[in-house]
């Protein structure tokens, strides 16, 4: 069973290994090196900027043919890439200077070194951060929105060789639940889908945000074990949302400069690339990247409307390869700000996508965040929302139980097919051979109660705590207890529990009952908030018949 085990294991985050395409790049005329260049795979979000002698480090794939050259001032090129990786190390590749004209601003032919001094980029970036105060709606008194997320974690990178091997072949099942990402282009395993439906309300003065949560909805492996939600508690802690508007985005527990804090202009490099058009909006596209690219800064885009305003309407951020950063192999955030009636903008389309790889010989994982805002509302709040709500966040007592209709109605983002295949694919987990003896010894280690039941939706009762049943103390010696609890599988408002207990010196039998009524409806245990119940408790010594404690 062990042996199984951790062959599953060793599926799951099993994946490839990738060569390197390495060079440098070069102006054709004078031969110097140039800094900062995009090297990029089109349309396959995987890139990287050559350092200050031009040189670049990017990741080969066999699939991937040709690779993007480019950088403001220079003809783009494309280059085939061979097939023989040992070919496509140390290339040199010259790029042929251009002069054009771009919204007013010429673009010279010359590379020369980057001064902040006469730079219409720099200047660009001193409007928006000027008028940044204008769209952020912390400005205002009161706003409230609904709020959908959507938190997957997957095993990236998986490849068909790992099912051909001899105990790859016991875990076949898993190819039916194996998709191509949309982004990445890779193929995935989806783990956990973690969904939440909230209503985020923001008071000015005194300054307050509180979330109620409406609906949430977690399965995966997680659900194998109570406490599994520290996943999704964890990966929530550390793909925390970025907001622009802060000087600093605190993000992978790390404190990174925004592109258009008060003091950026310091901080970053800014370049205008192009102009574009998004949705009917013309927009400046304005590349950045940190002066010291180890620094916690973001690189990408933002794309300025080209207007009075200055907003950002769009913006790409990526976590440059050389920052100190661990375990993230790859960092994609895009988030479209749409303008309201009032005329400020919101990111109602916020999409993080970040690929992890512990160490060089470990397997790699995805976590992709996905948040939609909508039904924006500046109507003043009755201070009673704000009072009713303990902390920060306040989760609906029915908030768990959701019917899946409920789901459809107000779900803003469709589940893949496999996403939306979870509860099959656990399925097929616990029913592998062996499998349901180490999630029970799991639990016990972990969660400190085991369930009656193979299935925890069915549960009934738990049996726990585990470490009580057998102890150690100077009054009985050696001291043995049975105890156990009902779930809301029973009955979601009336619950029991008690244990029966032996000590060896004492030769006394001990013994608890409780019973508690909630007035709220739980999704599975008391102890779930709010908790508003009424308890009765005896306590006895059955050996003497001695009432110990009643409450």
């Amino acid at each position: 069973m062990k042996h199984l085990f951790i062959t599953f294991i060793a599926t799951l985050i099993s994946i490839s290994t990738y060569s390197q395409v390495t060079g440098k790049v070069i102006d054709a005329k004078t031969r110097q090196p140039l800094d900062y260049v995009n090297v990029y795979y089109q349309g396959k979000n995987c890139g990287e900027m050559t350092d200050e002698k031009g040189r670049f480090v990017i990741k080969e794939d066999s699939t991937w043919q040709e690779l993007t050259i480019r950088t403001l001032g220079y003809i783009t090129k494309v280059i085939k890439l061979n097939k023989d990786s040992k070919k496509n190390k140390n290339l040199t590749i010259r790029l042929v200077p251009e002069s054009r004209i771009l919204s007013g601003v010429t673009v010279s032919s010359k590379k020369t070194k980057y001064s902040r001094k006469n730079n219409p980029a720099v200047e660009l970036m001193k409007k928006v951060i000027t008028h940044k105060k204008n769209t952020d709606l912390r400005n205002r008194d009161f706003y409230n929105y609904n709020k959908y997320e959507k938190m997957v974690f997957s095993v990236n990178d998986v490849t068909d060789k790992i099912f051909e091997t001899e105990d790859g072949k016991k875990f076949a099942f898993l190819k039916d639940h194996v998709e191509m990402h949309p982004i990445t282009e890779k193929l995935i395993l989806p783990l956990t889908v973690e969904e939440k439906i909230s209503h985020v309300f923001y008071r000015k003065n005194p300054k307050s945000t509180k979330t109620v949560i409406k609906a949430e909805s977690n399965k995966g492996v997680n659900e194998l074990i109570n406490t599994g939600e520290i996943l999704t508690t964890m990966l929530n802690e550390v793909f925390t949302d970025v907001d622009i508007y802060e000087n600093e985005c605190r993000l992978l527990q790390y404190q990174f400069k925004s592109p258009i804090a008060d003091n950026a202009i310091n901080f970053y490099r800014y370049y205008i690339q192009d102009t574009l058009v998004i949705s009917g909006e013309k927009v400046i596209e304005l590349g950045f990247l940190p002066n010291n690219q180890q620094d916690f800064g973001f690189s990408g885009k933002l794309h300025i409307m080209c207007d009075s305003t200055y907003q950002v309407r769009r913006v790409e951020l990526n976590i440059p390869k050389r920052s100190d950063v661990n375990f993230v192999d790859n960092m994609i955030i895009k988030q479209e700000l749409e303008e309201l009636p009032s005329g400020e903008r919101i990111a109602a389309i916020n999409d993080m996508l970040v690929e992890l790889k512990l160490t060089k010989w470990s397997g790699s994982f995805m976590c992709q965040r996905t948040t939609r805002i909508k039904d924006v509302n500046f109507d003043e709040i009755p201070n009673s929302v704000f009072k009713r709500i303990k902390g920060d966040t306040y989760k609906e007592p029915d908030a768990e139980m959701q019917s899946e209709e409920y789901w459809n109605e107000f779900r803003d983002v469709e589940l893949s097919e496999s996403e939306s295949k979870m509860s099959s694919f656990m399925d097929k987990i616990t029913n592998i051979k062996g499998f349901k003896y180490f999630i029970f010894g799991a639990k016990a280690l972990i969660e400190n109660f085991v369930e009656t039941s193979d299935s925890l939706k069915n549960n009934k009762v738990d049996i726990g705590p585990i470490n009580t049943i057998i102890s150690h103390n100077h009054y009985d010696k050696w001291r043995f207890r049975a105890s156990a609890l009902t779930t809301a599988n029973l009955s979601p408002h009336f619950f029991m529990n008690g244990y029966i207990a032996y000590g060896t010196n004492t030769k006394n039998l001990y013994g608890k009952f409780q019973m508690t009524y909630s007035f709220n409806k739980k999704a599975y245990l008391t102890r779930e908030f709010p908790q508003n119940n009424l308890s009765l408790s005896v306590g006895m010594n059955l050996s003497k018949g001695d009432l110990i404690s009643f409450q």
